[in-house]
Parts: structure tokens; sequence; C-alpha cells
């Protein structure tokens, strides 16, 4: 292992190397953090990301016991994702499955640049072992609106329970005592289109259903069949005191505009025109870039040297099914209360947009990192008893 990156042999995927921070030690001047003592982590306000088109998208300011701008129902519950004696965590919602539904939502208005019709949406997501739905019904639906609301038209929504199942079979062995290792911070996205020009607001929600016994059913229904949940007690934040660990846990929403996707024209060209070119003509050209990792280029453009937040999203690893596993897992925030190497302790929240970065050799993935987890650390020292 060099000490100054993580080298990943045989250019396999490593599991969780963006997640934790862990994974690797920066050869550049990296700024490992340790929580100071007596520190805060929960605030009432939070500074904006300016490509942020949802207000108070960190979920931490809040009024009348919900964060601001947000509403939930159900199994959708806002409170601290953690323990507040122990963990150095943020506000957020717990989507508890013991509920038969829960729904997160929020509303975005003043989507007037008809120049710029394409969104991303994304949030972080843990999911605890013991959070299980029917029907793969956990889900992300964007509702379009006109006329300030008025007018309901068309939604889009995406099923996301499959990827927390597929990463329960493949990384559950990554955990304490082989069991558990699913448990992690995860980035979930979804791209879409503005269908109509009179569209000038959206409404999105992050929501489940099919829970309580139907939950229920659903883990008997997996028995033998490798999906089972562990019985041992739920690792992460909010882990302690629900020993059930059936909780979807909820964070860091953002909708950015982004440039459209290139062959997005011809496949909507073809959905209108049979004679049109085939609607899954490849939209990007695919550039190898060692083992199975390659590079969705766009045009003619150079290959990058290195991979960070700008364009991780399109470092591709081609299995079964294609995946940009780094894509929003390579920055993190220095939290209040955190202390720099410098000794100096945080006082305004800070991006660290690279605090994960990749590039490659001739033979080797290489990850360098500063360090900073981008999820709930412990807290030092303890509060109370343990």
């Amino acid at each position: 292992m060099n000490a100054a990156s993580a080298r990943c042999a045989g250019l396999f995927v490593v599991a969780s190397a963006a997640l934790c921070g862990w994974l690797a030690l920066s050869g550049r001047a990296a700024n490992p953090v340790a929580p100071a003592p007596n520190s805060t982590a929960a605030k009432e306000s939070a500074p904006l990301d300016d490509n942020n088109l949802i207000v108070n998208g960190r979920l931490e300011i809040k009024h009348d016991g919900q964060a601001t701008g947000f509403t939930a129902s159900g199994g959708a519950i806002y409170r601290y994702l953690g323990d507040q004696r122990r963990e150095m965590s943020s506000m957020g919602y717990a989507l508890r499955s013991s509920e038969r539904a829960g729904e997160i939502t929020t509303t975005v208005r003043g989507l007037t640049a008809p120049q710029a019709r394409w969104f991303r949406f994304s949030f972080r997501g843990l999911p605890q072992s013991g959070f299980i739905v029917g029907e793969d019904d956990l889900y992300i639906r964007i509702a379009f609106f006109g006329r300030d609301g008025v007018t309901a038209y068309d939604s889009k929504r995406r099923e996301i329970y499959s990827q927390i199942e597929r990463a329960r079979r493949d990384l559950s062995a990554n955990g304490n005592g082989k069991a558990g290792g699913s448990q992690a911070w995860q980035t979930y996205t979804l791209d879409f289109e503005l269908p109509f020009p009179q569209v000038d607001q959206v409404k999105i929600s992050v929501g489940f259903g099919h829970g309580g016994a139907a939950a229920a059913n659903a883990s008997g229904a997996n028995a033998g069949n490798g999906n089972e949940v562990s019985a041992a007690r739920p690792f992460g934040p909010g882990a302690r005191g629900n020993d059930a660990g059936g909780e979807f846990l909820v964070d860091d929403f953002s909708l950015e505009r982004i440039t459209e996707p290139a062959g997005a024209t011809t496949r909507r060209a073809a959905a209108h025109s049979p004679a049109s070119a085939p609607a899954d003509a490849p939209a990007d050209s695919y550039r190898p870039l060692g083992g199975r990792w390659f590079y969705a280029a766009m045009g003619a453009e150079p290959t990058p040297k290195l991979f960070d937040a700008a364009n991780v999203d399109r470092l591709i690893y081609r299995d079964a099914v294609d995946s940009a596993p780094f894509a929003g897992n390579t920055t993190a925030w220095l939290r209040v209360g955190n202390m720099g190497l410098d000794g100096q302790v945080v006082r305004q929240e800070r991006l660290v947009a690279d605090n994960v970065t990749v590039e490659f050799d001739a033979n080797s993935l290489v990850v360098h990192t500063h360090s900073l987890p981008n999820h709930p650390t412990g807290r030092f020292p303890e509060q109370g008893f343990g």
C-alpha cells in the first residue's frame, strides 16, 4: 500500500471507497479532522449551495418540527440522524418501514429558463438492515406543474429499492463480522427533462409504500435466497436505540441544471418518428481506461487525467448494469465544531469539492482523498454514559 494513495490492483471496484473516506491518504496537503471537545454539530442554519435549486437542501433549517420548505407524511420522521451524545451528524429524515407508507416532499418554483430544461435530482440515503418494503416500493417522484402550481401535468417516477437489495447481496460481507456492509451512505439520482414549456415548478418526493405487514411478508419471501436481513444489531447512525434497524435515512436534497445529455434529441425524435434513428442509439462514446472502467466522452473532448466532482459522473464501471459508483461521493463538508490539522476549530461549514479524486496509471486505479468523511462520525468526548 502506497502511503500517498490507495491502489486498487487489477482495476477492481473498491466498495465504499468514495463513501467512507478511510480508503486512502492523499499525497497532497490533507486536512483530516477530529471533533473538537464540547462541539455541537446540530445547527439552525446552513450555507446554501449556489448550484442547488432546493432551498434548505441540507435539511438543517427547521421550523415547527420540520425542515423548512419540506413536508412529511406517514412514516417519514424529521430528526437528528445519529446519537447526539456520540455522533457528529446532521438533521434529516428517517423513513420507517414499520409503517405502511411515508413520503418527504418539497416544491421548486420559478423554473422559467427554456434554454435549460434538463435537471438532476439527487439525495443521500442510508438503508438500515431492517428497512424492508414490498413491491420494490421505494421511489423518487417528480411531478410537473404550470401556472405557478395551478395546472398539473405529467410526473416521472423511479423505484430504487432494487439498488438496496443489490447492495445487500454484493456488499454485506464488507461489514463487521461479514454482515451489514451495505449499510453505508450512497447517492441516489434521477435525471429528467421538463416535458412541456409551460412547466414552471416541480414537486419532488422521496417515499415508500408496502411497509408494515407487507414488508414482513416480503422478508419472509426472501428466506433462503440470499436476501435475508441480518439479525445483528444494526450498524450506522441512528441505529442505537432502534434495535429493529428498520429505517432509511435521508439527507442532502439537491436539484441542479445539467446540459442536455448527448443523444437525447435523437431519442426524442425517435419517439415521435418511427423512421428516425433507433431510440437506443448510444448516447456517449465509451473510451476504455482499463479493466471494466470507461469514460463516457462527450464528442471529441479529451479524456481527463483526473476525475473529480466535475466529471466523475461519467466514470463508468461496466458490468451487467453500467454504473458510476463515484458519482455524488467525491465531496465532503467540514462541519462546525470539527478541528483541522492546524488545531483551529471550524466556525463555518465549508464544502471540500476535491475530497476524493480518481486517476489511472498503467496498471491501477488510484484514489486520493483528504480523508474527510461524508457520513456521521463519532463524537469525542461522548456525552452521558455509554
